[in-house]
C-alpha cells in the first residue's frame, strides 16, 4: 500500500490532521507532521522518540527557522500552507528535505 506523508506549516495543521484522517480511509499508510518552531534535540538513543530533525526557513517568515522530525522515504507528501507569500528558497528546502516520489504542495486561500 501507499506511503503518505501529509505536512502542515507552523500553526495550519487543522486541514492537515482532517485530510490525514480522510486519506486514512482509503490509504492506510498516512502520517501527518506539521513544521514547528520548537528546536527539540535529537538522540541517537534508540528508545528516544526523536533521532532526527530538519531545520527549514519558515514559509512565513524568511528570519525564522522551522523543524520537521524524523523524516523518511514515502510514496507521495502532501504539503498544506495557508502562507501569503513564501519564499522560493523556502519551499524549495521544505520540499528538498522531503524524500518522496510525488509532492503536491497546495497553499490555502480565504
Amino acid at each position: 500500500s501507499e506511503d503518505v506523508l501529509v505536512v502542515g506549516t507552523e500553526e495550519f495543521s487543522f486541514c492537515a490532521l482532517r485530510l490525514g484522517k480522510m486519506l486514512k480511509q482509503t490509504v492506510h499508510n498516512v502520517s501527518v507532521q506539521c513544521t514547528t518552531q520548537s528546536p527539540i534535540l535529537p538522540s541517537g538513543d534508540k528508545n528516544y522518540i526523536i533521532n532526527s530533525r530538519t531545520h527549514l526557513e519558515s514559509l512565513y517568515n524568511p528570519e525564522r527557522t522551522t523543524y520537521l522530525y524524523q523524516l523518511r522515504h514515502y510514496d507521495t507528501a502532501i504539503i498544506l500552507t495557508d502562507s501569503d507569500n513564501p519564499s522560493e528558497n523556502a519551499v524549495k528546502q521544505l520540499t528538498d528535505e522531503i524524500d518522496a516520489e510525488k509532492i503536491f504542495f497546495v497553499k490555502w486561500r480565504n
